[in-house]
C-alpha cells in the first residue's frame, strides 16, 4: 500500500466532513457510522471551518452570528423611568452615572 500524500489525507478529511454536512446524522451519529472516534472527527470538523472561513468575516470564525454596533449621539434627550411595584417612581436623566443608577436600583430593595 503506498503512503498517502499531507494533501491526500487532507482531501480524505474534508471529504468526510462535506459527507458529514450534507447527512442528516448528529456528529455522534456519523462518528459512529463511519467508525471514527469522536474526538479525530472534532479536529477535522476544526481544520476544515478554519480553511473553508469566510475571509471577511470578523475573526474568521463561521457561525458567528453577532454584528457589530455602533452608538451616535442621539439629538433627542432619554430620561429614564422605573417603576417600581409599590408604585414609587424614579425618573432619571440621561446624564447620571451607570454606577449612581445601580446604586438607586440596589438601594431600592427590589
Amino acid at each position: 500500500m503506498a503512503t498517502q500524500t499531507l494533501a491526500e489525507r487532507r482531501q480524505i478529511r474534508f471529504a468526510t466532513i462535506e459527507k458529514y454536512l450534507t447527512s442528516k446524522l448528529t456528529q455522534k451519529q456519523f462518528c459512529e457510522h463511519e467508525q471514527l472516534t469522536y474526538s479525530t472527527f472534532q479536529l477535522w470538523l476544526k481544520k476544515y471551518r478554519q480553511e473553508n472561513a469566510d475571509p471577511t468575516h470578523e475573526h474568521g470564525r463561521p457561525g458567528n452570528n453577532f454584528v457589530p454596533l455602533t452608538f451616535k449621539p442621539s439629538a433627542v434627550k432619554t430620561d429614564y423611568v422605573i417603576e417600581y411595584p409599590n408604585g414609587v417612581v424614579l425618573r432619571v436623566s440621561e446624564a447620571i452615572e451607570p454606577q449612581m443608577l445601580i446604586k438607586l436600583i440596589r438601594a431600592s430593595g427590589v
